[in-house]
């Protein structure tokens, strides 16, 4: 992590089921976004926060889209597990987007990481969560 994104990083708030529905229907952006990340990072049962990540897969807004796209790399990294037949042809449509060319990249490697060469049968070790203020044990 560079200097800029250390400075820019915000710890990512885990939202109980009850939150994350009404701040996916407020129409908001923003409060999209942050509900969408925090269930990809935070919540136990992948195929719900994918869901949740699919259902938003076709917003015009980049901010949102963003959001879909890290969410589905957090749950291949986080549970090693995704419905790749729903979430690689996401992912494949929206890498036509410059703005979010970049990000697709990173979570297609995350997905071959944590889940295909998971599936082959490599010892690959899951990513670990940051706690909810977001630092690192040794930065307490």
């Amino acid at each position: 992590m560079n200097q800029t994104e250390a400075l820019n990083y915000a710890p990512i708030r885990p939202r109980t089921r009850e939150e994350i529905p009404s701040s996916l229907l407020s129409g908001k952006v923003q409060q999209i976004h942050d509900a969408l990340i925090s269930a990809a990072y935070w919540d136990e049962d992948w195929r719900w926060a994918q869901q949740q990540l699919v259902n938003f897969a076709e917003h015009d807004d980049n901010v949102v889209l963003w959001a879909v796209i890290l969410g589905l790399g957090f749950i291949a990294v986080f549970h090693g597990e995704i419905d790749e037949e729903t979430s690689l042809p996401i992912l494949n449509r929206l890498k036509g987007r410059p703005a979010l060319t970049g990000e697709v990249e990173e979570t297609w490697a995350e997905i071959d990481h944590f889940v295909t060469r998971r599936k082959r049968g490599e010892d690959i070790d899951l990513g670990e969560r940051l706690p909810e203020d977001g630092r690192a044990p040794g930065q307490r």
